[in-house]
């Protein structure tokens, strides 16, 4: 199964295992998928430095307390 839009809105910080979360995203979504997020509770740059050390998206734009992220090469 593969999906087109992920919608993770103030979300992140209940998670416990981020690399779990972001590694079954990175599996379900579609090559050409995106990954929106919405920071809500956690700060902007927390959750920017969970998704870039993950290693599975490349953050594609930022602004606010959203961001819009795109799968690296699986």
């Amino acid at each position: 199964m593969s999906i087109d839009l992920v919608l993770l809105i103030d979300t992140l910080h209940l998670i416990n295992d981020y690399r779990a979360l972001f590694h079954e995203i990175h599996r379900l979504l579609k090559r050409d998928g995106i990954l929106y997020m919405d920071s809500g509770h956690l700060k902007m740059l927390k959750a920017r430095e969970i998704v870039e050390s993950m290693g599975f998206f490349t953050i594609a734009e930022c602004r606010d307390h959203d961001m819009i992220v795109t799968i690296k090469d699986k």
